[in-house]
């Protein structure tokens, strides 16, 4: 997230006071305002500095009381750090970090836009990690989901061939079939990686020329446990001398077993 939107959230409004303002004046307004800082513009429209509590309350402990008689520019912070409106979370919250400033004025082409705190920061930045978390999360569970059905596909098939093979006259064609199941289903699971791998890629890697008929076998087989557990009976109907297209073999599996 970037300062411009950290404003379009909070806001743009900036409370301003001038130079020759008394800092009891300030003070009030702080405090009516329940703000930490006011942005101090000089008679030519310009940022002349910065008064914030923290340069108030230096000014009682130096000046006692008189310094609340005092005029603001005579304590305020003439050297004010500003931002752009397209500097991130993370490049603002470095700069206040390294320039000790909880309250940065924001200007475009030299003209007061905004304000932002230490405390929109954190938000900004606590947001955007909760944001990534929660597509992290969505990350693993459809990982999880993609996994699991060619998993549980080997292990129905493992237990095939072994009932098959334990019988007191083994059905070695059987079990045969049931292995060959089970290293499809194999590669059908590293395929799903080999997807989320090329999420990361550009687009095209992973491209492949692809017969969709033996596409479409090779998704009913992986599906067949699962159809003869519903007692569901598919009769393929294949088109034929159909033409090769090109894509990843592994992300259209996904999306017709999903």
């Amino acid at each position: 997230m970037d300062v411009k939107h950290i404003l379009a959230r909070k806001g743009r409004k900036v409370f301003t006071v001038e130079p020759t303002a008394v800092v009891a004046t300030a003070l009030s307004f702080l405090a009516e305002r329940k703000i930490g800082s006011l942005v101090v513009i000089g008679a030519d429209g310009e940022i002349a500095g910065i008064i914030s509590e923290r340069d108030i309350v230096r000014a009682l402990a130096q000046e006692g009381a008189a310094a609340l008689a005092a005029p603001v520019a005579q304590f305020m912070t003439s050297k004010v750090v500003t931002s752009t409106e397209a500097l991130s979370d993370i490049e603002i919250m470095k700069l206040m970090t390294e320039s000790l400033f909880r309250h940065v004025p924001v200007t475009k082409q030299h003209k007061l836009t905004g304000i932002v705190s230490i405390g929109d920061v954190v938000k900004a930045r606590v947001e955007t990690l909760e944001s990534k978390l929660m597509n992290l999360e969505a990350a693993v569970a459809s990982i999880a989901h993609e996994v699991r059905q060619p998993l549980g596909a080997i292990a129905t098939n493992g237990s095939a061939a072994l009932r098959f093979l334990g019988r007191a006259q083994p059905n070695n064609e059987e079990a045969r079939a049931a292995l060959n199941r089970m290293i499809n289903d194999a590669h059908r699971t590293s395929d799903v990686f080999d997807s989320i791998r090329s999420l990361f890629r550009e687009a095209d890697v992973g491209r492949q020329p692809l017969a969709v008929n033996d596409l479409i076998v090779e998704v009913m087989q992986s599906l067949s446990d699962e159809l003869k557990a519903h007692r569901i009976n598919v009769h393929l109907d294949l088109g034929s001398a159909l033409p090769l297209i090109m894509a990843h073999r592994g992300q259209l599996q996904q999306a017709c077993t999903t």
